[in-house]
């Protein structure tokens, strides 16, 4: 059961803000609060509370998926849409995985993002391609005098590979990443401002993990993109700080720009789950455009 209630919620909570919530929220209530979503626009805000846990998605049957190895930066799990035609100009989205999926197939990425939706039976008019990272390595090492740029500058020719093997519409491209791939997404955006159309940042960081409020770059590329973050607020492995310190810092940098937040109150690390099987998000994503 699910009842869905709007408010008005012009700051950026704090975890002490949103436990003051939760508590008044669920008193009386015998289906706790699931999530609450705040979304600004220009000069308009609000906040939509949801209760209840939706179902977990069921996995569907069907090959629809193409794992390709070879002739590109990185192997990579790519769909593509119904009734694909390459003639046509498709939205497009670039998924980055988390740190479980490196050096495995790239089939092993399924049942994560946006595929996971897919199979749970829904099709989608995205061309959806992730790239598979080896398994020593990370999508973004962590600000020290020694980092380089190495997966940065690789991804960069992912990105290019992509769009010239399969009809994307450039100006519909958008990004996604969670955890590890999160960290990544915030930096890709940031290194290739002028290139995506949106960002999804799922239970990801971009500053130390102790240090929330010391980002390693400059965030103000980022602050220039329509951006939905999400995160548990049960999550032990990255701090939901991380999320709601950078989603205040994107507002200081541009008010009047395009942001979302959704929290789950009751979700761990694993959010993603609930995050990339919500058909709002794709909802969302197919309305960005690029400029």
């Amino acid at each position: 059961m699910q009842d869905i209630v709007s408010c008005a919620e012009k700051g950026i909570p704090d975890k002490r803000a949103i436990q003051t919530l939760l508590e008044t929220e669920n008193e009386g209530r015998s289906v706790p609060l699931h999530s609450v979503a705040w979304h600004w626009h220009g000069g308009s805000a609000s906040a939509v509370l949801e209760y209840g846990r939706p179902p977990a998605p069921s996995r569907g049957a069907g090959d629809v998926f193409q794992a390709v190895r070879h002739n590109a930066e990185f192997p990579y799990l790519l769909y593509l849409p119904p009734g694909y035609d390459p003639s046509r100009r498709y939205p497009a989205i670039l998924f980055l995985h988390g740190i479980g999926e490196r050096g495995k197939a790239p089939e092993a990425l399924m049942d994560y993002g946006p595929f996971r939706y897919i199979l749970s039976g829904h099709a989608l008019p995205f061309i959806v391609m992730a790239p598979v990272l080896e398994a020593e390595n990370h999508w973004v090492e962590d600000a020290r005098k020694n980092e380089t740029d190495e997966q940065m500058i690789r991804l960069k020719t992912f990105v290019r590979q992509m769009l010239s093997r399969y009809p994307a519409d450039e100006d519909r491209l958008c990004l996604a990443g969670l955890s590890m791939g999160g960290r990544g997404a915030y930096k890709l955006a940031c290194a290739l401002p002028d290139t995506f159309a949106a960002a999804v940042i799922c239970c990801g960081r971009a500053a130390p993990r102790e240090t929330p409020e010391a980002f390693h770059y400059p965030l103000e590329p980022l602050a220039r993109l329509p951006c939905w973050f999400f995160h548990g607020l049960r999550d032990s492995v990255v701090d939901p700080a991380h999320t709601l310190t950078a989603v205040r810092k994107l507002r200081a940098l541009n008010p009047s720009g395009r942001l979302s937040l959704t929290l789950y109150p009751d979700v761990g690390h694993s959010c993603y789950d609930f995050a990339f099987c919500d058909a709002r998000l794709y909802a969302w994503l197919e309305e960005q455009k690029r400029g």
